[in-house]
């Protein structure tokens, strides 16, 4: 799975128009006007873009449908506030005011409603709040259940705002730029059906998403905040939650199907902390016996999307190969009993198994075709694998005492060390003849190589 992020940006740019200003000064240490004659002409240019992205992929609702800017003196008193309505949602709407030369602090705000912004006192003649950056913001429905916001379904546009910025005009022909961050991300799944037959999409879902901390209370900071990729600052109550859209009509995806895309909006997530990824859950059905329930399940990378930040716009293709996977995993304690390893594929996904302590250890493989009537094969079928699988270990946490090994029974045997709450991610690569044994000789049959990443954990005592 190849996921591409891309940050979708509105920019508000301050263009101080040509043309003199007079000799007005503002005290930077008391953010006085000197005077009251003449000031700047100042042009507020409001205008969204989206990189990497052709300018109609953009949604109104990812538009600005009304704004409201804030400038201050430097001593946070409220200058100027300038209200706008886009009518239809505009990426571009330029406004002017007028502002004496000296040093002022901006801020943007887009998609939030008068009220809001009034009941948090930012209008003129106030004072800015000195706790504005720390506000959490109380996201409106479904994000406080566990409803997956698709595309259709947002009417109103993402609310957006800024960080702090310094504005210092000391003549005309200057511009500044304030950028305005979506408060959302934006999930694009792309699916392809490469199989030969038709199938259709009932529902999805994907977990550790951010909801509300409370009925009251949001997760998410209000204003734009600036830190590395690898943090976010969620509150320390924000609740997480598995987010699932149940298609009205499924999304039917005819045999070679290509480009059938799905949108949804999510709020700032950090992924799962053993697989370091976020499950996605799709529940697949035949077309042709749509009755029947089959969930195929994917972990998405996480040298990729580790976490889910404000503002991004994040393609991820899925494709419903025609080649599945399960596996059975069991224990083997010093004493008594073979007993099966917790292994709860509604919750987690088949590939995570969770072992209750230390000791030797067993996974083993299954592999199918979709629509194969020989059904399932393990890895020692010699009719259906060409070759010999092989496995690679990442064991950061040191969980297994010793390698693992894939035995020519098909299982994967090891030895855990007890270190509750840690985990290893064990890689297997199997080549799989794409014919059944009896439609060409063994020379002529084509493979497909099969890689898929086995999450292995100790249940924390």
């Amino acid at each position: 799975m190849n996921l591409l992020k891309h940050h979708i940006l509105l920019a508000i740019c301050l263009l101080l128009l040509l043309g003199a200003c007079a000799d007005d000064t503002l005290d930077e240490q008391t953010g006085a006007e000197t005077t009251a004659q003449g000031a700047c002409r100042v042009a507020l240019k409001l205008a969204t873009r989206a990189d990497g992205q052709p300018k109609d992929a953009v949604s109104d609702v990812e538009l600005m449908q009304n704004y409201r800017v804030i400038i201050t003196d430097v001593n946070g008193k409220i200058v100027r506030s300038i209200d706008g309505v886009c009518t239809p949602a505009a990426e571009l709407d330029p406004v002017e005011t007028s502002l004496n030369i000296g040093t002022y602090y901006a801020y943007g705000f887009a998609n939030l409603s008068k009220g809001y912004l009034d009941g948090l006192g930012l209008t003129e003649g106030k004072n800015i709040s000195d706790n504005l950056s720390a506000i959490r913001f109380f996201m409106p429905a479904p994000f406080s259940s566990t409803q997956l916001l698709s595309a259709d379904k947002l009417s109103e546009g993402i609310p957006m705002t800024s960080a702090k910025q310094m504005v210092k005009v000391e003549g005309p022909n200057q511009t500044f730029g304030i950028e305005v961050r979506r408060l959302m991300a934006k999930l694009e799944f792309e699916f392809s059906n490469p199989t030969p037959y038709n199938m259709q999409i009932a529902s999805q879902s994907i977990n550790n998403m951010t909801v509300n901390a409370s009925d009251t209370e949001g997760s998410i900071l209000l204003m734009n905040y600036q830190t590395p990729n690898n943090t976010l600052d969620l509150a320390p109550n924000a609740v997480k939650a598995t987010l699932k859209n149940e298609y009205q009509q499924p999304v039917l995806l005819k045999a070679g199907a290509k480009g059938v895309k799905r949108v949804f909006y999510v709020l700032e997530s950090e992924a799962d902390n053993i697989t370091r990824s976020f499950m996605l859950n799709f529940d697949v059905r035949s077309a042709a016996h749509p009755a029947d329930e089959d969930f195929r399940y994917a972990l998405t990378n996480p040298e990729v999307l580790p976490r889910i930040h404000r503002n991004d716009w994040i393609h991820i293709p899925i494709s419903l190969g025609e080649w599945q996977m399960r596996l059975e995993a069991r224990s083997y304690p010093p004493i008594g009993g073979y007993p099966e390893a917790e292994f709860d594929q509604t919750e987690s996904n088949e590939f995570v198994v969770i072992f209750d302590g230390g000791g030797e250890c067993s996974i083993r493989p299954f592999i199918r075709q979709y629509g194969d009537p020989t059904g399932w094969f393990g890895l020692d079928s010699q009719t259906r694998i060409s070759g010999e699988p092989v496995i690679t270990l990442d064991d950061p946490d040191h969980l297994f005492l010793s390698e693992p090994e894939l035995d020519k029974s098909g299982e994967i045997r090891g030895v855990l060390d007890i270190a509750p709450g840690t985990f290893a991610c064990i890689t297997l690569t199997a080549d799989v003849f794409t014919s059944t044994p009896d439609t060409d000789t063994p020379a002529e049959r084509v493979t497909k190589r099969l890689t898929r990443k086995i999450y292995v954990t100790q249940k924390a005592k």
